[in-house]
C-alpha cells in the first residue's frame, strides 16, 4: 500500500467514497486521460458502489463507518459488501490515494482465541504508522446468536492485536463488563482517538467492585488505570463519580476528560470539571463554580471538551453563571 503525500482537506462518504486534497489542479486542468476525477477536480475517489474489492470476491453495497483522515493522508472505512446476492459482508480498510489495504473482515479469526468477528460497530481512529483502532464484535462462532463479546482491537498490514475485552481483568480490581455503557435512552462508547504510538483512552463499566467506572489508556502491551469512581478529586472537595468525552492521548500520555463528581461542599454548583491525566496522577484544569479567567462570571456546566494538543492543552466550552 502506497502512503500519500498530500495531506486531506475535506472528505465524503456516501455512495462514493472520496478523499480531497490538494491535488488535480495544474495549469493544464488537472485530471489527465483519467475520467475520474473530472478536470479541475480535488477529489479522489477510494471506493464507489459497484466496484469490485480489492480481492476480487465481492463488490461494494456501501459504506457504514469512515475515520480519519490522519495527518498524513490515511483514512479508514468499513463496507458493506455483496459475494453473492443472497451472501454479504463487512470489510475493514485503510486506504489512501494509493489504494485500499483489507485490515479485517467478518468471518475471520479474532486473535487471542476470541472467536470470529461478527461487525465492525465504531472506528476509533486511524494514525501515519497505517493502523487502524476499532470496536469489534465476536462470537464464538458463526452459529452463536448470543454469546456476543466486544472488544477494542488495533489492526494493520501485519493483522490484529487486541487492546481490551470485555471480561477481563481490570487494573486496581474488577472486570471490564461493559465497554459501550448503557445510559437513559442507548448505549454509548466513551474513547478518545488513536495516537501515534498505538494507545486510546477509554472509559468502561466494571463488574465485581462498587467503584464500577473507571477512565483507562491502553496499547497492545496492556491497560493502564489512569482514574476511578472514589478517587479523591485534586483539591479533595469530592471524588469522582464518572467520566465522559475523553480527549486524547497525545503521545506522552495525557488525556483531558470532563469528571463527574459526588460528596462536593457546593452539591450541583461544583459537581463537574475538566481534568487531565497521565500515569503520573490526575490535574484540574477548571472546575464548575471556579471564577472564569478575566473574572466575568463562574463556570457552570462543562458542554464541550473537543480536544488535547501534545502540550496538554484541552479546548472546551461551557455554560457561564454570574
Amino acid at each position: 500500500m502506497k502512503h500519500p503525500t498530500g495531506i486531506g482537506s475535506f472528505l465524503l462518504i456516501a455512495v462514493i467514497l472520496s478523499i480531497f486534497t490538494a491535488a488535480g489542479c495544474d495549469e493544464n486542468g488537472g485530471g489527465g486521460d483519467d475520467p475520474f476525477p473530472p478536470p479541475n477536480s480535488l477529489a479522489t475517489r477510494l471506493a464507489q458502489r459497484g466496484q469490485t474489492a480489492p480481492d476480487g470476491q465481492a463488490t461494494f453495497a456501501g459504506f457504514l463507518r469512515l475515520a480519519g483522515p490522519s495527518t498524513g493522508g490515511l483514512v479508514s472505512f468499513v463496507s458493506l459488501e455483496n459475494i453473492t446476492e443472497d451472501t454479504r459482508r463487512l470489510v475493514l480498510y485503510i486506504a489512501d490515494a494509493g489504494g485500499l489495504m483489507e485490515v479485517v473482515k467478518t468471518g475471520d479469526t479474532a486473535p487471542d482465541g476470541g472467536g470470529i468477528f461478527r461487525s465492525f460497530l465504531q472506528l476509533i481512529g486511524v494514525n501515519d504508522q497505517a493502523r487502524v483502532a476499532f470496536v469489534g464484535r465476536t462470537a464464538e462462532s458463526p452459529d452463536d446468536e448470543f454469546g456476543d463479546t466486544e472488544g477494542y482491537y488495533l489492526g494493520s498490514e501485519e493483522g490484529i492485536e487486541v487492546l481490551v475485552l470485555e471480561g477481563e481483568a481490570a487494573p486496581e480490581g474488577g472486570t471490564i463488563f461493559k465497554l459501550c455503557i448503557p445510559g437513559f435512552l442507548d448505549c454509548a462508547y466513551r474513547y478518545g482517538e488513536l495516537s501515534g504510538n498505538g494507545r486510546i483512552a477509554f472509559v468502561a463499566a466494571l463488574a465485581g467492585t462498587d467503584d464500577d467506572r473507571a477512565l483507562f489508556i491502553a496499547d497492545s502491551s496492556g491497560i493502564t488505570h489512569l482514574a476511578r469512581k472514589g478517587d479523591p478529586v485534586p483539591g479533595g472537595n469530592g471524588v469522582f463519580e464518572d467520566f465522559f468525552d475523553p480527549a486524547g492521548p497525545n503521545e506522552n500520555g495525557q488525556v483531558a476528560f470532563v469528571g463527574r463528581i459526588s460528596g462536593s461542599s457546593g452539591g450541583e454548583n461544583d459537581n463537574e470539571g475538566i481534568y487531565l491525566a497521565s500515569e503520573g496522577g490526575v490535574i484540574e484544569l477548571a472546575r464548575e463554580g471556579d471564577a472564569v479567567p478575566g473574572g466575568n462570571g463562574i463556570f457552570g456546566n462543562f458542554q464541550l471538551l473537543s480536544g488535547i494538543n501534545e502540550s496538554g492543552q484541552a479546548a472546551f466550552s461551557a455554560h457561564l453563571d454570574g
